[in-house]
């Protein structure tokens, strides 16, 4: 699908008008970015913005064909976010709606947290990690990692039967933009800890990124780590959902925002 056929389908999913007066919304921005990049030969940019408006698409899509009424509170919420950063949490559970509408697991929306499967077997909380601007003097890009996650462990819905899903593209490619040497295996053995130690008690941690590969396929990955204390119940609807298995996505280029 091209660029400009994403646009106008996601125009009609969302019933929204892109490039209106007023302040611009996240979304429109990201479509008018496209040809602001094209205009200027960064087809760099420009292809890492195409890629993300066509997955949100697709994304949208897969929310429509399970259930329409799903699709029309994501449509709804779309309308009311003002900022980036209610874009980014928006976002997150998008994604993670589409990928539950295609695993054919029971689920609904709720809130605090977002998800509830099977009726109340597990739950999945979103969120997003990223800098609004450029990152704090002396602020570790791991830090801010381990703070998103401990601010979200202090919350009531925070157990072993709950997963956390984080949006780090931000993170991810603030770790490229800075050449700080961290690896998903650093971030995994650090969260871990976390989980291990009881500092978190979610049953499962999930750091979402987008990227761009070498053959210009966008993705959506994942890097899932579990609690010791994770319950079978949420284990289960995880492997189904968001299985293990990690490989190489010969990685390009990261955007600077999901």
């Amino acid at each position: 699908m091209t660029a400009c056929a994403c646009i106008v389908q996601l125009s009609e999913l969302l019933n929204m008008r892109f490039g209106s007066a007023g302040k611009p919304h996240p979304i429109s921005t990201s479509t008018q970015r496209i040809f602001a990049y094209h205009n200027k030969h960064d087809y760099e940019q420009r292809d890492l913005e195409i890629g993300k408006v066509c997955m949100l698409t697709m994304h949208l899509r897969d929310i429509q064909t399970h259930d329409s009424e799903l699709l029309a509170h994501f449509r709804k919420r779309a309308h009311r976010v003002r900022n980036w950063e209610e874009y980014f949490g928006w976002r997150m559970e998008v994604n993670v709606a589409a990928t539950l509408s295609r695993s054919g697991v029971r689920f609904c929306k709720s809130e605090s947290p977002d998800f509830t499967l099977n009726d109340g077997e597990a739950f999945i909380e979103c969120g997003s990690i990223h800098y609004s601007s450029t990152r704090p003097k002396g602020e570790t890009i791991i830090r801010k990692v381990l703070q998103a996650i401990q601010a979200k462990s202090r919350k009531p819905y925070c157990q072993e039967a709950a997963a956390l899903a984080l949006d780090a593209t931000n993170i991810y490619w603030a770790i490229k933009k800075t050449g700080d040497a961290i690896q998903n295996t650093e971030l995994r053995q650090l969260i871990q800890v976390l989980l291990d130690n009881g500092d978190s008690a979610f049953g499962s941690v999930m750091l979402f990124g987008y990227f761009m590969r070498l053959d210009h396929t966008f993705e959506s990955d994942y890097l899932r780590i579990d609690s010791p204390q994770i319950a079978s119940s949420l284990k289960a609807l995880l492997n189904l959902c968001f299985p293990w298995g990690e490989h190489s996505t010969g990685v390009a280029w990261s955007p600077h925002q999901g």
